[in-house]
């Protein structure tokens, strides 16, 4: 009995100091961060912006009607601070996928949803995707868009996009 105190101890022990091995701070700030996405000097509508933090989550928002968005970090709202890369996409009318109804009543309904299935994804395969703006601003490695969050926070983010 006493062997098995011993070993919770010692295990006990372990955990709790590799719980306080952090090595520094492991909290990221999160401050509130704010702004409005442009395309060719127009509010854009509807846009997901993704802000890639050098050191924190990924924040995200989707813009208003006025080009405005607040970014989100998960559930938490704000962005950590410092230097960060921003990705923006536009989902068009091509990108909501309509799934036909999966309830058949016969084997022959079965067989009719089935030939409607594939006709209708192989008319999504040979449809193109046009988004809004270009697609270089949907990918981190070509986009080029950046943004610092200030300590304080950051309530004035501009995002231009150009075609």
């Amino acid at each position: 009995m006493r062997n098995v105190v011993r070993v919770l101890v010692v295990v006990s022990g372990a955990c709790l100091g590799m719980v306080g091995c952090g090595g520094g701070d492991s909290t990221i700030k999160l401050v509130p961060a704010s702004g409005i996405v442009t395309f060719n000097g127009a509010p854009l509508a509807g846009a997901q912006v993704k802000v890639f933090p050098e050191k924190g989550p990924l924040a995200m928002a989707e813009t208003d009607v006025n080009g405005a968005f607040k970014l989100k970090s998960g559930a938490l709202a704000g962005c950590a601070v410092g230097e960060a890369k921003v990705v923006v996409s536009v989902p068009s009318e091509d990108d909501v996928k309509i799934t036909p109804p999966t309830v058949q009543k016969t084997p022959e309904d079965a067989m009719k949803m089935a030939q409607m299935t594939i006709d209708y994804q192989n008319a999504q395969a040979n449809k193109k995707s046009k988004s809004p703006i270009p697609e270089k601003y949907k990918e981190i490695a070509t986009s080029g868009l950046t943004c610092t969050i200030a300590p304080s926070g950051s309530k004035d983010l501009k995002i231009e996009l150009k075609d």
